[in-house]
C-alpha cells in the first residue's frame, strides 16, 4: 500500500551553496511550518524532497502522521516520508490513523528514551483495499508496508 522513506541524517548535509533545503524535523512537523528550521544542502537525493500534500509519519517519540502543507523542505531523520503504491494516498493515510494508538501503545513499551516503533510493526498492519474501480469489490489484509 505504501513505502515508508525514513529521512536523512541531514547534519551529515550542511548547507554549502545559496540554494539550500530548510531541514523539516519533529518540531517543523509538530508545528507545521519551517520558521527556525536548520539549512541543508540541496545537493540530496530528490526522493528525500517534501512537498505540500506528502504523507509524513514521525515515527519515534510521539508517532504523529501529518499531511505537509508548509512549502518544500528536506526529510530530516525520525520522519518517514509516506509513498502510496497506488492511487490511493487517503487511504494510506487513514490507515496510519486506524493503527496510530497501537503503535503508540508498543512505542511506550519500549520508551527507555525515546519509543518508537520499528518496520515489522508497519508490515503487519493491514487493512482492506480496493483492487477495481469497482467500489464493492475489496481485496483483504493488504500490508500497510511491505
Amino acid at each position: 500500500m505504501a513505502t515508508f522513506l525514513n529521512g536523512l541524517a541531514l547534519q551529515k548535509y550542511p548547507p554549502t551553496t545559496e540554494f539550500s533545503l530548510l531541514v523539516i524535523k519533529i518540531k517543523q512537523l509538530r508545528s507545521r511550518n519551517l520558521q527556525d528550521a536548520d539549512l541543508a544542502s540541496a545537493d540530496i537525493d530528490p526522493k528525500y524532497l517534501v512537498d505540500d500534500g506528502d504523507i509524513l509519519f514521525l515515527w519515534s517519540g510521539s508517532l504523529e502522521c501529518k499531511i505537509w502543507t508548509s512549502g518544500r523542505g528536506a526529510l530530516n531523520q525520525h520522519l518517514f516520508k509516506v509513498i502510496p503504491t497506488d492511487n490511493y494516498k487517503w487511504l494510506g493515510y487513514f490507515t496510519i490513523h486506524r493503527y496510530l494508538n497501537n503503535f503508540r501503545a508498543i512505542a511506550a513499551g519500549k520508551a527507555t528514551t525515546m519509543g518508537h516503533i520499528q518496520r515489522h510493526h508497519l508490515t503487519h498492519a493491514k487493512t482492506n483495499c480496493p483492487i477495481s474501480r469497482h467500489p464493492k469489490t475489496f481485496r483483504y489484509h493488504i500490508r500497510l508496508c511491505g
